[in-house]
């Protein structure tokens, strides 16, 4: 299993008709980059916890690297993860294809 399997699961859910469809792409695109990146990090030689810290940890350390493109994927997988956070837990909150969803 790829972390890039998530992401052509993702692309695959997006244009899918279904509010679920669109929801399941939002979270396993963002699973595909936590992924991607948690072995980045494991490449350099860290290891993250296996709880729910460990999406905190991964964005601090990309976050702290002092490269302009890694504090830029830092900002953006904590984006991602708001928004899996929201396709995910509120389901009152109506859920759109095209729009933002912050």
């Amino acid at each position: 299993m790829s972390p890039h399997d998530f992401m052509a699961l993702a692309q695959v859910l997006q244009t899918g008709n279904s509010e679920a469809e669109w929801r399941t792409a939002i979270s396993r695109a963002y699973y595909s980059a936590f992924h991607t990146a948690r072995q980045l990090l494991r490449d350099w030689g860290f290891q993250l916890a296996r709880t729910d810290q460990a999406h905190v940890g991964l964005t601090r350390r990309l976050a702290v690297t002092g490269v302009v493109e890694y504090e830029k994927v830092a900002r953006e997988l904590s984006e991602l993860r708001a928004k899996r956070n929201a396709a995910d837990y509120d389901l009152d909150r109506e859920f759109r294809r095209n729009v933002s969803n912050k």
